[in-house]
């Protein structure tokens, strides 16, 4: 079965009362399928009955009819029953659940949404319906050729009992591969072996043999000694005069048929074989069988990703909430105000972490990213990861563990050309499985060039619990971890090797692991080495960055910001490369400060303190000097609304918090281009 992509679109119907969550769906599902919308009951059954969807999307809670009638309707008509039905709800009651699923819906999407998991669940069921129509078809098509099989079949043994020149005939011109064979048994009358006495053209045909090669030799002779099981039923066929129907793996011919045999003469002397070649409908069923095992476990793992991902973002989030209120009583001291503090912070980098990592999977997946190709010098990169994770070594009560590093190269002679950025990701993600996953010893970070063959590794060197060799098999998947399930002793969503094997392989290299259960883990990640720009590489797409504090040095930037304490972090960060800046607090003011000032080279707009339409800003920005840049300020985007924006002209989108190196990288792009 080919992949819904490349034999139709289907047609989806969203029924809800909320313009909000239809503009969501919409939005989440009209780039993969066609879209028709209802926004009540009885409008819903009215559009049914004009055009059948293959999937429905319906919202429980509705005034007049809500979606328990509405199912029941759907579920109670012949042209409708075989729809399948998601409903969309806010509840949690599992008796509400359980009624849905009475009626006959197939799954529950629950309220806030998540796009995620709104499209694996639609793309499931719009498989499993697919592939069960398809089943069906087979089947159909495999239950009339048997039918018009045997119909054949009687046709001819009428035709041979009226005459046997008739039978001749027949059996010749047969579309069926045919043949007449006599019993072969033993000293105890078992049949053991039989003999080819006749064969017709289509019999030929299927065991690729000549009618001379086959009469008057054993089943044994010609191919091997015949399956037990075949033996088995044409002895009931001789022996009982039974019609037999049988499906087996003929290894002899490599081939898988289907065929019937009957006794010719009523002592059983003499019986027919008819076989079809059924090879190939056996491989597409099968094929059938693995895309529906397949979608079963994909389902289960973004179930179980959703399930995790709902877990770590609610841990954090119950951490920022629950402090945020203790840090509101009366009469608390400084220093356990600080204690809290240090709690809310951990558990916003935990949940900005997660953010991160489930935004750059989604950007990665689609190839939504260029890379940006810099000179890092090697021992200051990694010496800066160790340190980062000292820190975090110490938050997470782990200070015995040891945090070495180990060079190559002097510093002065280190130099590397890569992306600075991906590789932090990469890098990031292992030193941060090995903290997680060691509880006591050593983790060595460093690296080694071989000038021969132009190839740098760098490697995470770890004394933790080790990996098996059946988990490391699934470790740099998508939603796979080493622990998997509700007794997790470690969090994370199961996406940052799946993200640092993709990335490594965008940089041209591969990650290895060597592990060994109990003694550690050794991760290595193989890339090509270049030490100057010009050797880098010859992709076109590849955007070269400088990292020269002087590049940016006198720049003048506008923020466009209501909030001057929401920019206070931002404006610390221009202050370190000498950047000049301004800020205002509307956009009509922004407008007048492009128009009489054309030395501003770029504009920073937070998104959350403008109230006009943002589709027009950086065209009529861009109107008083072309030169000029436009950045948004914003929050984590989706990657559609990250298109959005750059199709109406801003630049690149800064999301907060504010990374001092995602901010200075989107700088750098726009002032060079």
């Amino acid at each position: 079965m080919g992949s819904m992509e490349d034999t139709q679109r289907f047609l989806i119907l969203l029924v809800d009362d909320s313009t909000e969550n239809l503009d969501f769906l919409n939005g989440a599902l009209r780039n993969d399928y066609d879209v028709i919308i209802a926004r009540d009951g009885n409008q819903a059954l009215r559009t049914v009955s004009r055009k059948k969807p293959d999937l429905i999307l319906l919202d429980i809670v509705m005034p007049l009819m809500d979606g328990y009638e509405v199912c029941s309707e759907l579920k109670n008509n012949p042209d409708t029953v075989n729809i399948p039905v998601i409903f969309l709800t806010g509840l949690a009651n599992q008796l509400d659940k359980s009624r849905g699923f009475n009626l006959g819906a197939v799954d529950y999407i629950t309220k806030p949404f998540n796009i995620v998991e709104v499209k694996a669940r639609v793309k499931n069921q719009l498989l499993i319906n697919q592939a069960r129509h398809l089943l069906e078809k087979q089947n159909k098509e495999l239950e009339s050729e048997v039918s018009e099989r045997t119909r054949q079949l009687s046709q001819v043994q009428e035709n041979l009992e009226a005459t046997e020149d008739k039978f001749r005939i027949l059996f010749r011109r047969s579309v069926n591969a045919i043949a007449f064979c006599q019993p072969v048994f033993d000293v105890q009358g078992r049949l053991i072996d039989f003999i080819y006495q006749d064969v017709n053209a289509n019999f030929e045909k299927i065991v690729s043999l000549k009618r001379t090669d086959l009469i008057g030799k054993k089943e044994s002779e010609v191919f091997s000694a015949p399956d037990p099981v075949w033996l088995e039923t044409l002895r009931e066929t001789v022996k009982g005069n039974v019609d037999s129907l049988f499906e087996l793996n003929h290894r002899g011919m490599d081939k898988y048929i289907l065929g019937s045999s009957f006794n010719i003469t009523p002592d059983g002397s003499s019986f027919a074989i008819v076989l079809n070649d059924i090879t190939e409908r056996n491989l597409y069923q099968n094929q059938l069988i693995q895309a529906k095992e397949k979608a079963e476990e994909s389902d289960r793992l973004k179930s179980a990703f959703l399930t995790n991902i709902s877990h770590e973002i609610r841990t954090p989030l119950n951490g920022i909430i629950g402090f945020s209120q203790l840090m509101k009583q009366e009469n608390i001291s400084y220093s356990t105000k600080e204690h809290y503090i240090k709690i809310i912070e951990k558990c916003s980098r935990n949940l900005v972490s997660v953010i991160d990592e489930i935004i750059e999977f989604s950007h990665i997946e689609s190839n939504d990213y260029t890379l940006n190709y810099t000179i890092i010098n090697l021992n200051r990169f990694i010496e800066n990861r160790l340190a980062f994770y000292r820190e975090e070594r110490e938050r997470m009560g782990k200070g015995e563990i040891e945090l070495l590093s180990q060079f190559a190269c002097n510093d002065g002679e280190d130099q590397f050309v890569t992306d600075r950025d991906r590789l932090k990701r990469i890098l990031d993600n292992l030193l941060s499985n090995a903290l997680k996953f060691t509880d006591k010893g050593t983790i060595k970070a460093g690296y080694r060039i071989n000038r021969k063959k132009n190839s740098l590794t760098i490697f995470v060197k770890d004394s933790g619990r080790g990996i098996s060799p059946q988990k490391m098999e699934i470790i740099f998947k998508s939603f796979r971890q080493v622990e998997e399930g509700y007794s997790r002793d470690y969090g994370g969503i199961g996406l940052g090797l799946a993200i640092s094997k993709k990335i490594t392989g965008q940089l041209g290299g591969d990650i290895e692991v060597n592990s060994r259960l109990g003694k550690g883990s050794t991760f290595s990640l193989k890339l090509p080495y270049s030490s100057g720009l010009e050797e880098a590489t010859n992709n076109k797409s590849v955007t070269y960055l400088s990292e020269s504090s002087d590049f940016l040095r006198g720049k003048s930037c506008l923020i466009v910001d209501k909030n001057n304490f929401s920019s206070e972090t931002l404006i610390r960060l221009l202050k370190l490369k000498d950047m000049n800046w301004t800020i205002t607090h509307n956009l009509e003011e922004a407008r007048r400060l492009c128009r009489v000032n054309p030395e501003i080279d770029l504009v920073m707009i937070n998104k959350e303190s403008i109230d006009e339409d943002l589709s027009t800003v950086p065209t009529a920005l861009m109107s008083f000097h072309r030169e000029i840049s436009i950045l948004l300020l914003g929050n984590p985007l989706l990657l559609f609304e990250k298109e959005q924006y750059l199709e109406w002209g801003f630049k690149d989108i800064i999301t907060r918090p504010i990374e001092p190196d995602q901010l200075y990288s989107s700088l750098i792009k726009c002032f060079q281009g």
